[in-house]
């Protein structure tokens, strides 16, 4: 079984229809862009399944030194504290300034 996907403009979209059989082709790097990966992961994971699915199969793969972007993916953002706080706040009796003094303490605490 397999969900249903069509691709139109270089996107793909899941029809939210299960069909019998496989898929054609792995989505996971669609996927993974639709869920806010980095471009630079990306970039390289579409370089490694252009030559994983080339006839010359080299398994000898390092990781690259030099990534454009060198920021960590936050896969699970543990932001609980920043949650509590915000579901703390009163909306309605906060002044403007009182609304824009949280927004930053919050920034801060991210």
């Amino acid at each position: 079984m397999n969900v249903a996907v069509d691709e139109y403009e270089d996107k793909i979209i899941f029809l939210r229809k299960i069909k019998k059989g496989g898929a054609s082709q792995s989505y996971g790097i669609n996927v993974a862009k639709m869920a806010g990966i980095p471009q630079s992961v990306l970039i390289r994971a579409n370089k490694l399944l252009l030559e994983f699915t080339n006839e010359k199969i080299n398994l000898n793969y390092s990781v690259e030194k030099e990534w454009k972007d060198h920021k960590q993916v936050e896969m699970f953002d543990n932001n609980d504290n920043i949650i509590r706080d915000l579901k703390k706040i009163d909306v309605d009796k906060l002044t403007p300034i009182e609304a824009i003094n949280k927004i930053n303490e919050l920034k801060s605490k991210l």
